[in-house]
């Protein structure tokens, strides 16, 4: 007995140390005294490997590159629109502005709580994220694509499931300090990306600025009308588009995410409205990226969509103008 009893005391004394030592570490972090009483011990520990990583990576950068803007970043963040993200390759967060909040619905020191990048987007997207971090078998260092990440129960209520962002970057180099650990390698590159809110996000005061087009189609979602605008961002005129499948237009690595949306909306009642984000084939072969808002009009037999563009590269009646809503 009196064995056990030392082996449960030690157990606790060392429980109780870690513990110690991690509330000294939390301490440590530049967050406000209300954000660092709320966190648990796994999540302090999450946000603190977060904030070592990024002093490790960035320790190579000189006084003089680190404070080479006189202005705050504070006062940049304003001018955004959207929030920085930077992550390795392997999608550890290294760096999240503080002003994710007003996109996400969740503190940086929330998003930091999951460690990955993976933690910030919906499970069907974490393929996409994967793919563009890759940068073994991408040549590139440019990165551009879409994605829908987790938002906060109040963000969802405001603006409905759907939070899809834009996720523009690429890969940069940094200084390496003069010694570096080979626990922690300093020799990657690092993915820097601002994330910007695509159409579904914008004001209802700001629909003057989306470009959009309207689609009409059987509940088969074969195209029965559709808006002359839809020459202008697919290529296609409303009459060679009519009799055809939409399916026919959408990007293979969409098409799962379509077949559930189509279904649960064939399924739900009238009113009910489907929103998705996906790529759509243009007439010249290129892909656009559009947010669709798709309701089902049983009376008429046929489902109405709203469809706009998140993303071209161009216009048909003019030269590759490059626009990200």
């Amino acid at each position: 007995m009196v064995s056990h009893r030392s082996t449960k005391g030690a157990s606790k004394a060392r429980r109780d140390h870690i513990n110690h030592e991690i509330r000294n570490m939390r301490a440590l972090l530049p967050i406000t005294q209300e954000d660092q009483e709320r966190l648990s011990y796994l999540h302090s520990m999450a946000a603190i490997c977060t904030y070592v990583r990024k002093s490790v990576l960035f320790q190579g950068l000189s006084a003089e590159e680190r404070s080479h803007c006189s202005l705050p970043y504070e006062a940049f963040l304003q001018a955004l629109h959207g929030f920085i993200l930077i992550t390795t390759a392997q999608g550890r967060l290294v760096y999240v502005s503080e002003n994710v909040a007003e996109y996400l619905g969740l503190s940086m020191i929330d998003v930091l709580q999951g460690d990955t990048f993976y933690d910030m987007v919906e499970s069907s997207d974490k393929a996409i994220v994967k793919s563009n971090l890759d940068i073994e078998n991408n040549s590139s260092s440019e990165r551009s694509f879409i994605c829908c990440m987790q938002t906060s129960k109040a963000f969802k209520l405001q603006h409905g499931s759907c939070c899809s962002m834009m996720v523009t970057g690429s890969f940069q180099s940094f200084p390496q300090p003069l010694s570096t650990s080979s626990v922690c390698p300093t020799n990657q590159p690092l993915f820097v990306a601002l994330c910007t809110p695509t159409v579904n996000r914008l004001q209802s005061s700001d629909s003057d600025f989306c470009h959009s087009f309207s689609s009409v189609h059987r509940l088969d979602m074969t195209y029965t009308h559709l808006s002359d605008s839809a020459l202008y961002f697919l290529g296609y005129s409303a009459e060679e588009m009519t009799g055809r499948s939409w399916y026919s237009l959408v990007h293979t690595e969409d098409l799962s995410l379509s077949a559930d949306s189509h279904r649960s909306l064939l399924q739900a009642d009238d009113g009910f409205q489907v929103e998705i984000v996906l790529r759509l084939q243009c007439k010249d072969l290129s892909w656009t990226w559009i947010y669709i808002q798709a309701n089902k009009d049983s009376e008429c037999q046929g489902i109405s969509c709203t469809n706009f563009i998140i993303r071209y590269d161009k216009l048909y009646f003019s030269s590759r103008p490059e626009l990200t809503v």
